[in-house]
């Protein structure tokens, strides 16, 4: 997942074990920089990042870090995000090679680093799509690299109902649930899936046309 999206860029494990280094609170604001410099120095190159051992439940743990996984379909990219900030309950997670994604509760807010990227978003919080209830959503892209251009959604959304889904060893009840958003730019199609405490574990959301979806699952317990 680097600039441009190559395919099959991986942020290896032992890159992560760096980052343990960095600080003991890995949600601070302040230890972004502190991450991202170990990131770069660890990593020679995107072409040249070493391909990370399968992930295993073992592995995840040892970290003491939240972790993501995230894959983009229609380019066959793959990484794992740590967290390296929070503000205002966002959370920025990142990848080895600089690579930035923007989440609040699972609900993607922002990407930098795709190409064509999501700058910001107005979604709805996980709460209001797992209570099933119609809202509006606004995604806001660059045009020509300056004019930002807004892209306005209405959405609606239905269950699929009760699944079982497994993620690195783990096993959850879930309740999945599909976002339909409509406006003026296209159609897409959002899933969720939901744990017994309303915690969104595994999702699929729509960041742009040349990028498409965003595949994630929260790896940790």
């Amino acid at each position: 997942m680097g600039k441009g999206v190559p395919v099959k860029v991986w942020l290896a494990l032992g890159v992560l074990l760096m980052m343990a280094g960095c600080g003991n609170d890995p949600v601070r604001v302040d230890s972004a920089a502190l991450i991202k410099g170990a990131l770069q120095k660890a990593v020679v190159g995107k072409s040249a990042a070493p391909a990370a051992p399968p992930l295993n439940r073992a592995a995840i743990d040892q970290q003491g870090l939240p972790l993501t996984r995230a894959a983009l379909p229609k380019s066959g990219a793959v990484a794992v995000l740590a967290l390296i900030g929070a503000n205002n309950g966002a959370q920025t997670w990142g990848t080895a090679d600089g690579i930035t994604l923007v989440l609040r509760n699972g609900v993607a807010l922002a990407t930098r680093g795709l190409g064509t990227d999501l700058m910001s978003a107005s979604a709805p919080s996980a709460a209001t799509l797992a209570s099933g209830a119609s809202h509006d959503r606004r995604h806001y892209y660059l045009f020509g690299g300056e004019k930002e251009i807004e892209n306005t959604f209405a959405c609606t959304m239905s269950s699929l109902g009760r699944e079982a889904i497994s993620i690195v060893g783990l096993g959850y009840a879930v309740q999945h649930r599909q976002e339909h958003c409509t406006g003026p730019s296209g159609t897409f199609t959002n899933d969720f899936w939901f744990d017994g405490l309303g915690k969104i574990r595994q999702s699929r959301q729509w960041i742009s046309p040349p990028v498409g979806y965003m595949e994630l699952q929260d790896l940790m317990r």
